[in-house]
């Protein structure tokens, strides 16, 4: 995987927040175990049901999560599903691909992130625009986990590894040198605690708020 640049997911794993927390985890592990091009399904691939109030708030979570993630896609089965496509033979609208499953396909519900809600919507488009105007800055990571074989989501320590704390966290991670990622993992959370690692200070993305390292805030 290495050698060809193949991307890796973590397969088709059901929207809900303990497994948002566990990708996390595994996200992390897979980088410190070379494989650098990984991502999640955002959202979840099974259970996601688009008109579900804990839904659209795991989308978001799992939004401001995966927009830190070397790949950035979404992609699920959501509920409720549209009409099926029709049987092995057939067209699918005028112009449609012709269905190749015995008895039709059943499409899932759209993900589009207009799909959400009015008050989704404009969270998750944060999250887009942000992504894409961090382009020249994934392009460097890109570039230097080809080069070097440097992990785009790193763990605390791989950039602190002399702050001792830092090994202990297993819920945030940094994406390339300069970001440092703690993303929301619990229903209804509206803060939470965030390491701040190393001899130095941080400015909050949002706020603009600075905070000294080597200290926990909420």
């Amino acid at each position: 995987m290495q050698t060809t640049g193949a991307v890796l997911w973590s397969s088709d794993i059901p929207s809900t927040f303990e497994s948002l927390r566990i990708q996390v985890r595994v996200g992390l592990a897979t980088m410190m175990s070379g494989v650098t091009w990984w991502t999640t399904d955002v959202g979840g691939f099974f259970g996601g049901d688009v008109g579900s109030p804990e839904f659209r708030e795991l989308i978001v979570r799992w939004y401001q999560y995966g927009a830190f993630c070397p790949i950035f896609r979404t992609h699920g089965d959501r509920s409720p599903g549209m009409s099926p496509l029709p049987a092995r033979g057939s067209r699918y609208g005028e112009d449609g691909a012709v269905c190749t499953a015995p008895e039709g396909h059943a499409a899932g519900a759209p993900t589009e992130p207009w799909t959400f809600g009015n008050e989704t919507e404009p969270l998750l488009a944060e999250m887009i625009r942000l992504r894409a105007s961090l382009r020249p800055y994934i392009q460097e990571l890109a570039a230097n986990a080809t080069a070097a074989g440097a992990p785009p989501m790193r763990p605390l320590f791989y950039e602190f590894p002399d702050d001792p704390t830092s090994w202990l966290v297993e819920d945030a991670f940094m994406f390339g040198p300069t970001w440092l990622v703690a993303p929301i993992l619990e229903l209804g959370a509206r803060s939470r605690w965030v390491y701040f690692p190393g001899a130095t200070t941080w400015r909050h993305h949002f706020t603009g708020e600075v905070y000294r390292g080597g200290q926990n805030v909420s």
